[in-house]
């Protein structure tokens, strides 16, 4: 019986020492960026300004359309390196923009979200 109690609790502890969470949440991990969603756009050498998503957690880049009053697409990045990590900066980038299906909502009319793969970025 003692020997069975033994097992049993040694099995619990492994299980759950198996299912523990990850404490690596670093936005620099490019496996957390396995976005399945459809393409919906491409940005080559846009400019836009840093911002980060509360409701996300993350860093974005808002990217205002041009010829349009106040509309922008803010970029959510999931892989954005560390030194832009900075609300406000403002940056040069290209890469991928995907259907966005997160938390976040728009807060004025010409705001939209999409999901960011960046290929490239740069200071200004």
């Amino acid at each position: 019986m003692k020997n069975g109690i033994y097992a049993l609790a040694v099995l619990t502890l492994m299980i759950s020492s198996s299912c523990q969470k990850d404490d690596d949440d670093s936005l620099t991990s490019l496996a957390a960026c396995s976005i399945e969603t459809e393409v919906v756009g491409k940005a080559n050498q846009y400019e836009g300004y840093v911002r980060y998503v509360a409701e996300e957690q993350r860093y974005a880049i808002a990217y205002h359309i041009p010829r349009t009053i106040d509309s922008q697409i803010y970029g959510v990045v999931c892989n954005l390196p560390e030194e832009f990590q900075q609300e406000g900066k403002k940056v040069k980038f290209s890469g991928t923009y995907r259907k966005y299906n997160g938390p976040a909502k728009p807060v004025f009319g010409g705001q939209s979200f999409e999901y960011l793969e960046l290929k490239s970025i740069e200071e200004l």
